[in-house]
């Protein structure tokens, strides 16, 4: 294996499993960001919020 291969099955579970899961986190709480200053710039739709 090369050194900048990363093996997810070997090691501890949970550093692997935050440096797996943080950018994933912080992509979902930039897109709820974007949605909130979508829907307080259009304050008319508020009565659906799937649309």
């Amino acid at each position: 294996m090369r050194n900048n291969e990363k093996n997810l099955t070997d090691g501890p579970i949970l550093s692997t499993l935050v440096k797996f899961a943080l950018p994933i986190l912080v992509a979902l709480f930039l897109q709820a960001m974007y949605g909130a200053g979508e829907r307080a710039e259009s304050p008319g739709r508020v009565w659906c919020f799937f649309l």
